[in-house]
């Protein structure tokens, strides 16, 4: 299962809370649901307070795969942040997969690592902090690059997310 893209969005399931229930896919097939117990049940069942719950489809994931071991770079990276402003169905992992791509190789790793919905942003939009790190197994990375590989990623982003710089 190494390399595997599982991923969460709001979704509704039997006995789940109906708006604190995530569905669980893995490579775009639907294999669990996590969430809030129905408060419903949990007042039948006498639970004192919310319960949380996990159900995996074990036959639905896909087969192990050995990870391969690939050495870590002898250069060093640097890191890049964005603030970007992106409308409130975005989710953070297809804002990482893009950025990821765009970088190709450069990519050490693509984290979201912050998400601010409030007065500062616009209604209907939201604010992702992404910490890109980026590196090269050839020669170290020059600001130079990171630069430009960074204008890639902000009309990439802009392009597929409408997204902006958050000022």
């Amino acid at each position: 299962m190494t390399g595997c893209s599982a991923t969460i969005a709001s979704g509704r399931r039997l006995g789940f809370h109906p708006g604190k229930t995530g569905i669980v896919t893995v490579e775009g097939i639907e294999v669990g649901a996590i969430g809030c117990v129905d408060p419903r049940l949990s007042k039948a069942s006498d639970l004192a307070g919310d319960a949380y719950l996990c159900l995996v489809g074990v036959d639905a994931l896909p087969p192990y795969e050995t990870p391969h071991y690939r050495p870590p770079s002898r250069f060093p990276s640097t890191y890049r942040d964005l603030a970007l402003v992106v409308g409130a169905g975005v989710s953070a992992h297809e804002v990482e997969e893009c950025i990821a791509g765009v970088l190709g190789p450069l990519a050490g790793s693509v984290a979201v690592f912050d998400e601010y919905r409030g007065p500062q942003v616009e209604a209907g939009r939201k604010s992702l902090a992404v910490r890109m790190t980026l590196r090269r197994f050839d020669a170290t990375i020059t600001d130079e690059e990171a630069d430009a590989a960074v204008t890639r990623v902000l009309e990439a982003v802009c392009e597929r997310f409408g997204a902006a710089i958050r000022s």
